[in-house]
């Protein structure tokens, strides 16, 4: 049977398998042993408004909470890891840090992961500015999101401005001196907005407000609203227009708003009729407090407009007849030259994403500003928007302006050329006459990534053996990305790879290694919404279990529905070659905005094994947010086996008092289950060896004794206690069945239930500006053992580079089934210097001091470690 088995899929898989091997013959990699990979990769990408950095794990790893709750430039995520990922491997905590690509769109300067003794972890991660954010996991415990607020408009200045930028000098322009009509045409628009006014208070006074939670956030700045604004939104929008403030980080802000709608795509309908005079706004949903005190705040321009207005015009007034120009300020700039730079790039990327109407409304947003170095760009880039967008009157327009305005400039040819093409009804440029969006940049090719270098060394003490070096090792790691953008194609391309260098002996330490974490190849094609990415990767949706040598290839068939196709072969480690012993394939389709309210994945995915079915699975993953819920529920169902893999739900909920609560249910097998799990305990390492043995019934038989059944239950709470303090509860329950004896493999008891309580009080500028403490209590009780651990983590800035991080951790486990007690404390100072933005220097030492004592001996052990280092990015 299993021959014929075979013979049914030779010719498919010696197909699939000569495809992908000529793909992948260009990184084969050397072996250096099994083992996770606990941290695997860093993904940036931008949407409007928001940046979502998506961390990736190497196993399950359960989110716990995180501090502080709401604005912060230093945001630690404490987690757990599952299935006894990484338990009790390490002696000292082992750290990770990336630099992701495309990080400035998020505001980050770097990522850090540490995995510490036991299952804990911490995400650390620090912005170069305060940034408002949001925590989601995704159903699959293998990656973890953030969504940054990251507006273009002058709601980014709700973010303090990093302290390592020099100030920007004031810019003082000429003003020409008005004449009579500018004044007329003045007046007549104060007249015509107090007439809309007028017209719109009668109808807030015969209509009933709408009862929804949805509005739009037309404007927002640290300044009193301007009277133009209310008079623009009194005009324009067909719900009361109302004004509301908040208080963030000490500055108060001012926002025009208007509402109410019962639906959040009746909102986004409104706000594009709206974008014209506010292209930034955006809908977002409010509480019905601030919903029922609308009433109490809605503008008028009788009362709000014509003082503002008086203030405008009568110095211009004056100044006119004088004949003199009206005094201004020094600088009526909103936004600096790096905020106008970023929102070019994001610009362009719009435009190279076929988001036409989006990138006219950047380029118009820059040329608002006063003339400034990037004015001749976004002009002429203004009208290539247009052009592509169909607006060929505008277009034309633009290139006009841009020729009258700037005829000896660079780029006064190609719009010239542009111009022309169009006047004689040709729709699209040359593609010799197309250029980058930036002057500083004549290359559309990008090249970026990050090098880091670490000595590592481990020393332990104990009684019977003496002292002896565990490790002293040289880790180096490179992320390199390549990536080009056309009209049509987008093409990138990623590197991420590592080495050790073993300073012991042979004998001693485990060798020299290297591991290729990424390698792969992207192809976007804007036009046909198709996307394609070869090579080595990672992933957690559509049923695969991490990384993989394969082809994945989605298509957007609509903006919210994508079909995906995924094959390849699994990986077990970063530093194996192509393994041609797996071979997987499976299809899946992802629904967005379902019913305006969930996005939903479905999956199906199959799995073979030396000619053997090794998972067939089928699954779905269920996410819903709103701006105070989440919730997120997966699925991962063996047809083949008949049995529940996986069932995992998180949800969180976060209140007006500014206190979240967070619940998760997960149910899974530990390890998943899959014929290659029958490899667990037997004394070969392959399928095909097994098979020489046990029949493929009784294999799979094996792999079912082999998965244990994990069931993991959760409840925590985080709340801000005055303006400085967080506390953080949190509640796990974890039961942990046994497999039975069976192939020669002894059996595995019950580990029964086990409690886990935390709490953590933390505090922020207790000492100075942006410093943070953390008092940590942590109490387990298990069958076997009760442990009580204390912890204090603090990181205190001594200037903008100079940053030091003391951490003492104390441990008492008592045992209840053979009276051995076991204290430990591991104290450890880490210091971190800045050269620059691109440079880190990082050293960090500890130790740990143990005993145990039993009825029968006291054995005592220590240990010290050393970590030291830079990271480099380009």
């Amino acid at each position: 049977m299993v021959a014929s088995r075979c013979q049914r899929v030779a010719l498919r898989r010696c197909l699939c398998r000569w495809m992908l091997t000529t793909i992948f013959s260009v990184y084969c990699v050397t072996a250096f042993g099994a083992g996770n990979v606990l941290f695997e990769n860093v993904l940036v990408s931008r949407s409007g408004d928001t940046t979502t950095v998506e961390v990736r794990f190497g196993c399950p790893t359960r989110y716990i909470d995180h501090f502080p709750l709401f604005e912060t430039d230093r945001l630690q995520i404490n987690l757990s890891r599952l299935d006894q990922c990484g338990a009790g491997v390490f002696g000292s905590p082992v750290r990770e840090i990336r630099i992701p690509a495309g990080r400035a769109m998020a505001r980050i300067d770097e990522v850090e992961y540490v995995a510490k003794a036991g299952t804990e972890s911490l995400l650390l991660i620090r912005f170069d500015r305060p940034v408002r954010f949001s925590v989601r996991q995704r159903g699959g415990l293998r990656s973890l999101q953030l969504l940054i607020e990251t507006p273009t408009t002058s709601d980014a200045a709700e973010t303090k401005a990093a302290s390592t930028l020099e100030p920007e000098k004031p810019l003082i322009l000429p003003v020409p001196v008005p004449d009579t009509n500018t004044i007329d045409r003045s007046l007549e628009r104060l007249r015509r907005a107090e007439e809309a006014a007028a017209a719109q208070m009668a109808r807030t006074k015969t209509q009933p407000p709408a009862q929804g939670l949805f509005a739009i956030n037309l404007e927002s700045t640290t300044d009193p609203i301007s009277a133009e604004s209310i008079a623009s939104a009194e005009s324009m929008a067909k719900q009361q227009v109302y004004l509301t403030d908040i208080i963030l980080s000490g500055q108060s802000w001012y926002r025009l708003r208007s509402g109410f709608f019962s639906a959040e795509s009746a909102a986004q309908a409104a706000a594009k009729t709206l974008r014209s005079r506010f292209p930034d706004a955006w809908v977002v949903k409010v509480s019905e407090q601030e919903r029922d005190n609308a009433g109490k705040h809605l503008v008028s321009v009788a009362e709000d407009l014509a003082p503002a207005s008086a203030e405008l015009i009568e110095p211009a007034i004056r100044a006119t007849a004088s004949n003199q120009a009206p005094v201004t300020q020094p600088d009526s700039r909103r936004l600096s030259e790096a905020q106008i730079a970023e929102l070019m790039a994001e610009a362009e990327t719009e435009l190279q994403k076929g988001n036409f109407s989006r990138a006219v409304q950047i380029y118009t947003k820059i040329l608002n500003e006063p003339e400034h170095s990037l004015s001749a760009d976004a002009r002429e880039y203004l009208g290539l928007a247009r052009e592509r967008n169909n607006q060929i009157a505008h277009a034309v327009a633009e290139y006009r302006k841009y020729l009258d305005l700037y005829p000896e400039g660079e780029g006064a040819e190609r719009v010239g050329q542009r111009l022309a093409g169009l006047l004689t009804a040709r729709k699209t440029p040359k593609a010799s006459q197309r250029s980058p969006s930036n002057r500083s940049r004549q290359s559309p090719w990008e090249t970026y990534g990050g090098i880091a270098q670490y000595y590592r060394r481990d020393v332990f003490d104990t009684d019977s053996t003496g002292e002896v070096v565990a490790q002293s090792s040289m880790l180096t790691d490179a992320d390199v990305m390549v990536r080009r953008r056309g009209n049509r194609f987008d093409f990138s391309s990623r590197i991420t790879i590592g080495h050790l260098y073993d300073f012991l002996s042979e004998d001693e330490g485990p060798g020299n290694n290297s591991r290729f974490y990424n390698a792969y190849v992207d192809l976007q094609d804007g036009e046909l919404d198709l996307f394609t990415r070869v090579g080595r990767q990672s992933l957690h949706t559509s049923g695969v279990l991490g990384r993989f040598d394969g082809l994945q290839v989605g298509y957007d068939w609509k903006p919210d529905i994508r079909f995906n196709v995924i094959t390849g072969y699994p990986v077990d480690s970063s530093a194996d070659s192509i393994q041609t012993e797996r071979f997987f394939y499976g299809t899946g389709v992802d629904f967005s905005q379902l019913y305006d309210l969930f996005d939903i994945s479905i999956f199906y995915n199959r799995q073979e094994v030396s000619g053997l079915e090794n998972r067939q699975a089928i699954g779905a993953e269920l996410r819903y947010y709103d701006i105070s819920r989440s919730l997120i529920s997966a699925l991962d169902y063996d047809i083949g086996f008949n049995t529940l893999n996986s069932f995992v739900a998180l949800g969180n909920w976060t209140f007006n008092n500014r206190m979240t609560l967070t619940a998760t249910v997960d149910i899974r097998k530990s390890p998943y289950l899959t014929t290659r799990t029958a490899l667990i305990g037997q004394q070969v390492t392959t399928i095909e060896d097994l098979l020489l043995s046990f029949s493929e019934a009784d294999i799979r038989q094996l792999a079912e004794d082999r998965a244990a059944d994990v069931q993991t239950y959760s409840f925590g709470l985080s709340k801000h206690l005055f303006e400085r303090f967080q506390v953080n509860l949190d509640v796990t329950m974890t039961q942990f069945g046994g497999t039975p004896a069976s192939g020669g493999v002894p059996e595995m008891p019950d580990f029964g239930t086990q409690l886990y309580y935390s709490a953590n009080f933390i505090g922020y500028s207790l000492f100075k500006e942006g410093d943070s403490s953390i008092f940590g209590m942590r109490y387990i009780d298990s069958d076997t053992s009760t442990t009580s651990t204390l912890s204090f983590d603090s990181r205190h800035p001594l200037s903008n580079k100079f940053r030091i991080n003391p951490r003492i951790i104390v441990s008492m486990r008592e045992s209840t089934i053979n009276e051995a007690d076991r204290w430990l404390a591991r104290p450890s100072l880490r210091f971190l210097y800045r050269l620059g933005r691109h440079y880190q220097l990082d050293f960090e030492f500890g130790g740990e001091w143990s005993s145990t004592d039993s009825s029968v001996q006291t054995i005592d052990t220590s240990s010290y470690f050393l970590y030291l280092g830079y990271r480099a990015d380009f």
